[in-house]
């Protein structure tokens, strides 16, 4: 007996999409806003369809099936109530780009590093814990995003994202990190703030592309001499930690242009600061042992430009405020 759908119902509305695209041999679909509980079958007639769009419908499940969409490039599932992924889903060879954000998993499955075409993995706003080692294996992923988890451990294979260039793990649970993470030569920016991080892996200075650091809100009582050696660091945030001191190598740190330091427990600051010629933002606000009045430091992160590195630095190493 064949269902009788409502004309107006989120399915009979898919369904009609599903049967002229396969009248044309589609092989994009865009199903957004449907409400749009599951999947119908019906979609498996696609056998040629590259690009899939469902994103901000009610999706508690994806079928097995979904596996067999073997030419599928694009999967965007984002803003579902997705708990978990079928295993089928590394069967999907042809995967560039797989964004599941805004749904509700607590684990990705195993077989998430059969995707070995897979250069975009967005999954932030879930509810995951950690990653399978598995990850690791994704040989061409460029950019992860898993902002907004409860992410307590990241495993080591994630050294193994030899291709990855974007990774942000911001708002997360972080307490540490492998000492695999500096083996990631192309990345370019790494994004932790909101963590409990206590420690940075002592060579963090071999991320030799990084151009963005953020830190902000951790739990960090020094910075390792080795930062010094990113010479191609642009934006470094350490704002909102436990730092009492820098270490003279961050003046080594050529390209730098912003540094934001506020809400730190610094006491003093290396002389070797005055040697970031391109430095253009410098927020050294909340570190009320530097004693740098507020007319000095001027507005805030916040509250628009600050004033001149060169001018809060001069008057801190100024024979007058000794």
């Amino acid at each position: 007996m064949y269902e009788i759908l409502n004309p107006g119902s989120p399915n009979a509305k898919v369904e009609r999409k599903i049967a002229a695209a396969v009248k044309k041999g589609a092989k994009e679909l865009y199903v957004d806003k449907l409400g749009l509980m599951s999947l119908p079958e019906s979609l498996r007639q696609l056998k040629g369809l590259e690009v899939l769009f469902v994103t901000d419908n009610s999706l508690a499940d994806l079928p097995e099936w979904i596996g067999d969409l073997q030419n599928l490039r694009v999967l965007e599932l984002t803003n579902n109530e997705l708990v978990s992924l079928p295993a089928s889903i590394a069967s999907l060879s042809s995967l560039r780009c797989l964004h599941i954000g805004g749904n509700r998993l607590t684990s990705l499955p195993d077989t998430i590093g059969n995707l070995s075409n897979l250069e975009s993995l967005s999954i932030s706003s879930n509810r995951l814990k950690t990653f399978p080692q598995s990850i690791g294996q994704l040989q061409r992923l460029e950019l992860l995003q898993a902002m907004n988890n409860q992410l307590e451990s990241l495993p080591d294979s994630i050294g193994g994202l030899s291709a990855l260039e974007t990774l942000e793990l911001q708002e997360n649970r972080l307490v540490q990190l492998p000492s695999s993470l500096p083996k990631l030569g192309k990345l370019s920016m790494l994004s932790l703030g909101n963590n409990s991080i206590a420690q940075l892996p002592g060579n963090v200075g071999n991320l030799s592309s990084l151009a963005e650091l953020w830190l902000q809100n951790n739990k960090l009582i020094e910075v390792p001499e080795s930062i010094g050696q990113l010479n191609r660091l642009q934006k470094l945030s350490l704002s909102g930690n436990q730092l009492g001191r820098l270490p003279d190598s961050i003046g080594n740190l050529g390209a730098l242009q912003s540094l934001f330091l506020q809400g730190n427990l610094l006491a003093d600051l290396p002389p070797t600061l005055r040697h970031l010629t391109n430095l253009k933002k410098l927020y050294l606000h909340q570190n009320p042992l530097l004693g740098l009045p507020c007319e000095i430091l001027g507005a805030d992160v916040t509250g628009g430009q600050a004033v001149a590195p060169e001018t809060v630095l001069q008057y801190f190493f100024s024979a007058e405020r000794v």
